[in-house]
């Protein structure tokens, strides 16, 4: 089974895009690339961790299935 990082989760439980920017010294915009392509580099992960060293990373990992079913609960969507 693949496994992904839910991106978009972790920036909004670390105040937001805006503050993991800030945080690791990286632009404004990149934590958006980041949930948009799922494009991290390991070197990042190890940056955000450090910045945020209360996150617990398998938090964020889960099944590829779910991404879809877990965006559309985050909107407030009923399940299909």
């Amino acid at each position: 089974m693949e496994r992904i990082i839910d991106n978009r989760r972790l920036d909004e439980d670390q105040g937001g895009a805006r503050a993991v920017a800030e945080a690791i010294g990286v632009p404004r915009t990149a934590p958006y690339r980041w949930g948009r392509t799922r494009n991290v580099t390991l070197r990042t992960l190890e940056r955000v961790l450090s910045a945020f060293p209360h996150v617990r990373m398998d938090k964020y990992v889960i099944p590829m299935e779910n991404m879809n079913e877990h965006r559309a609960h985050k909107r407030g969507e009923p399940n299909p």
